[in-house]
């Protein structure tokens, strides 16, 4: 030990040098180490004893006592403690303050935390004021399109945050009674609010009037067509949107209004337009030719069963098209709405017209059409069987009970007759000659022969071939 003292008196009284000190260090570690060891009295400082008993390593009695070994009264080691503890950072302090339930309680925590943050005093009212979070400016920017705050106006200029302000009253719904689309504006200074983050009128009507969007460009075109803006208010609101602008002056073709594929297909239908000219206006909105033709195809609609008919009996002539089927009838039916299955009974169902009911009953009151052709004619017409039945029975001429077997002979023999002429084994003469003996009056022999021959002239149409069905999207 006396070692170690002397060889430190003689290093420090002759001043020796950094180098020289360099060059002695390792030589006396060693013997350092050794006295440091020896000494079982040593201490540590008080500066060091607060921060340990701060952190929580050594109680407060423990480090008094040792402290006191330092001359470090009680009091003056509390000291040093309370100057080694530190407070929540402001920050926190803040956060901590709103979530309390009684604000006022802990105020006095919030002020110790400002001093222990060594904060000058005339800082702490305005650091408090920081307690009320501001609304963002972006968020407040959208309230003023939306109305939930006041439009505030520049105290300078005058000028208003936004050009157009919202309504200031509450909307009213269909009743008449307070709407909750939107209410009453938020009793805020925007302008206070805009300033507590740093924004000056300028900037913050920069920020407030690129909120919100224009109508969409087909609305606005809609407008212009309406002539409810101009020309240069559509190019203002195009500005006002998304919409790049070099692309203003084309969207302003759509403003006009094309007709439909539709339309352009009924035009070329009802001859107005030619094909060429069909195809080109239905491109327009995107339409081929192909899908053209197709739809021109479907709009248009054929003769019903019973205008053939009326048709073809008075010289008339089917025009199928390539590709169509050759009986009329079944085209008609092939060019409606009808499905395949149904077409025979359709063109049944349609092909021929049959007396009313009032003239069937005249005919059959006047005896000039038998009960069994009355019947037929009106289960063809779709009456009930056991109407018909009781319709004939009624209104039938009754036979006289002398003429019955006369009766019946004349029917035989018109039957015979209409079948012998119908076959070609006899002249219109002798069928006249055989329906007088049948009692027929003259008037009524012309107007059987000219419905015999009807039937003739439509037995000797030759029997069309087998329908061809047209494949599917065939022109």
């Amino acid at each position: 030990m006396a070692i170690w003292s002397r060889l430190t008196g003689i290093i420090a009284g002759i001043g020796i040098s950094n180098a020289a000190s360099v060059v002695i260090e390792p030589a006396l570690e060693a013997k350092r180490q050794d006295a440091w060891l020896a000494a079982k009295s040593a201490i540590l400082e008080p500066p060091d004893l607060a921060i340990l008993v701060a952190q929580g390593w050594i109680p407060l009695e423990d480090a008094q006592a040792e402290a006191l070994r330092n001359g470090f009264t009680a009091d003056k080691f509390n000291n040093l403690v309370n100057a080694a503890t530190a407070a929540a950072p402001i920050a926190q302090a803040l956060e901590i303050w709103r979530r309390q339930p009684d604000k006022a309680a802990w105020q006095p925590l919030f002020d110790h935390a400002m001093a222990k943050a060594q904060i000058d005093e005339r800082y702490w009212p305005y650091i408090a004021d920081l307690y009320t979070t501001r609304v963002p400016a972006d968020l407040l920017a959208f309230a003023h399109q939306r109305g939930i705050v006041p439009n505030p106006q520049d105290p300078v200029t005058g000028q208003l945050l936004i050009p157009v302000s919202a309504p200031t009253t509450s909307a009213l719904d269909l009743a008449g009674g307070p709407s909750p689309i939107r209410q009453d504006p938020i009793p805020i200074d925007v302008l206070a609010e805009f300033a507590s983050t740093g924004w000056n009128f300028e900037r913050a009507a920069v920020n407030a009037r690129a909120r919100g969007l224009p109508p969409a460009p087909g609305e606005l075109l809609q407008l212009v067509n309406r002539k409810v803006i101009s020309v240069s208010e559509y190019y203002a609101g195009i500005g006002e949107g998304d919409t790049r602008n070099e692309w203003r002056d084309y969207l302003l073709a759509l403003r006009r209004r094309l007709l439909t594929p539709h339309d352009y297909a009924e035009l070329f239908l009802r001859g107005w337009i030619d094909q060429p000219t069909r195809d080109a206006g239905a491109a327009l909105s995107g339409m081929e030719a192909a899908d053209t033709q197709l739809l021109y195809q479907m709009i248009g609609r054929p003769l019903s069963a019973l205008t053939i008919t009326k048709g073809l009996s008075r010289g008339g002539a089917y025009q199928p098209l390539a590709g169509e089927i050759l009986d009329p009838y079944l085209a008609a039916a092939h060019q409606s709405n009808i499905r395949t299955e149904w077409y025979d009974l359709w063109v049944a169902a349609g092909k021929y017209a049959y007396p009313p009911l009032f003239q069937t009953i005249s005919m059959l009151k006047a005896g000039t059409v038998s009960p069994d052709i009355a019947a037929q004619w009106l289960l063809h017409d779709g009456y009930e069987p056991t109407a018909v039945g009781q319709i004939v029975d009624a209104y039938a001429t009754p036979a006289s009970t002398t003429n019955t077997h006369l009766k019946s002979a004349q029917t035989s023999l018109v039957t015979a007759t209409r079948k012998a002429y119908l076959g070609g084994s006899i002249t219109p003469a002798q069928a006249q000659t055989a329906l007088s003996s049948a009692g027929v009056p003259a008037a009524t022999q012309a107007q059987m022969l000219d419905v015999w021959n009807a039937n003739l002239a439509l037995e000797q149409i030759v029997a069309p071939p087998a329908p061809i069905i047209a494949p599917p999207g065939g022109g």
